[in-house]
């Protein structure tokens, strides 16, 4: 996960430097992989959906899809962070920023989404707001990650594909955290939370 500031400094290595505003996923995939987003011949869909239960974790899962594969983001609403970033990207900017960083290569793109939730106003979207609201990490890891590998095996077994027309024939699962707290500097957003779960874990 990116803060704004965060994520400028992301923007800052490309060499056209676009400019976007707000927070951003981050997350790391092979450069095949992410050439089809990059790609307008290429057939994309998009999904936001919460999952959890009523009294553990609730997960922003953030699906794209280019053809056949498909780039899934869990997102726990852990804190400040996760929420702002849920939040803004509903209700402000309207669209979701993912920075894709390319496994073996100094290069990152960004990959932009339509509107996450076509009615912010709505009641459905204001009800799921209230919930998240309400909710608030009680510190406790091991029912964190125990809660999130459920989540990630009820993923795996119900694969829904965001195009029509197109099944899902590879799937990059990544969970999204904040980075972990600076030690003596400046905070390395690359450098993971130290969970014990593989970030990009191939699950198809």
């Amino acid at each position: 996960m990116l803060d704004p500031v965060q994520f400028a400094a992301e923007l800052a290595t490309l060499k056209q430097r676009p400019h976007y505003d707000g927070h951003a996923l981050l997350c790391e995939l092979p450069d095949r992989v992410a050439r089809l987003f990059e790609s307008k011949l290429v057939p994309t869909g998009q999904s936001l959906a919460i999952s959890g239960s009523e009294d553990g974790l609730l997960c922003a899962v953030v699906t794209l899809q280019a053809a056949s594969t498909q780039v899934v983001c869990i997102v726990p609403m852990l804190g400040p962070l996760a929420k702002n970033w849920l939040f803004e990207a509903v209700e402000s900017l309207h669209r979701m920023n993912i920075v894709v960083s390319i496994a073996d290569k100094e290069q990152v793109i960004v990959v932009t989404s339509g509107p996450p939730v076509l009615h912010p106003d709505g009641q459905e979207w204001q009800t799921i707001r209230r919930r998240l609201d309400a909710v608030a990490f009680d510190g406790d890891r091991d029912k964190f990650v125990t809660q999130l590998l459920d989540l990630l095996r009820r993923l795996d077994a119900d694969v829904q594909s965001a195009i029509p027309g197109f099944a899902v024939d590879e799937r990059w699962v990544f969970a999204i955290t904040p980075p972990a707290a600076p030690v003596g500097g400046d905070v390395d957003v690359r450098s993971g939370t130290g969970m014990p779960m593989p970030a990009g874990a191939a699950l198809h």
